[in-house]
């Protein structure tokens, strides 16, 4: 007799649409590669890299295995994303040996004191969202996509791996230093390499 039939906001119809905003009031366009390489500048000097008595140097872009040490290999690798990273998250997905990673990246990475970089004050520029896929069992590791925006460099990336709909591998939330807090979603169908 005391029964209350309570729906959480998780079990209604089309929550996900309710979340997060339609992508027809967002402006956005795909660019190439060398449009891309205008607006955001990658560093193309080679980075030296000593993993115990192992050395080398990797290009940006690039990414390099594990060497054999001498108590035994090490399953794993190093990658030289080119800019400086100011936040990552990764994505698992539940029995799948892909997982997902976003990393956030900015062109100043010259100096971590660079006044671009500053989270006291609002400032709009250029940064990147990078999402790869990594498959656990192969250690494959694949660019998917490049985002490029105008917030300014982005900090606590999160996954929320509740919303699902169709060709879409997630919503990713961040915070922006132009001062704003963004969820955006992140499709599987593009892919750049």
């Amino acid at each position: 007799p005391y029964y209350v039939d309570c729906k959480p906001p998780c079990s209604l119809d089309n929550i996900y649409d309710k979340v997060i905003p339609s992508t027809s009031s967002l402006k956005f366009h795909d660019i190439d590669v060398k449009e891309l390489d205008q607006i955001f500048i990658k560093n193309k000097k080679e980075h030296k890299i000593i993993i115990n008595e192992s050395e080398t140097a990797l290009p940006s872009e690039q990414s390099m295995e594990f060497p054999v040490l001498p108590y035994g290999k090490r399953h794993g690798f190093v990658y030289n994303s080119g800019g400086f990273i100011t936040d990552m998250a990764w994505l698992s997905q539940d029995g799948s040996e892909d997982q997902y990673l976003a990393v956030a990246l900015s062109q100043y990475f010259e100096r971590p004191s660079d006044s671009h970089l500053r989270m006291f004050e609002s400032e709009s520029h250029t940064a990147c969202i990078e999402i790869f896929k990594l498959n656990t069992n192969t250690l494959k590791f694949t660019k998917l996509q490049t985002i490029a925006h105008s917030f300014g460099e982005i900090w606590n990336l999160k996954w929320h791996e509740g919303c699902e709909k169709e060709d879409i591998l997630g919503v990713l939330a961040f915070v922006c230093q132009n001062g704003s807090f963004k969820l955006t979603e992140i499709t599987v169908t593009v892919s750049y390499t």
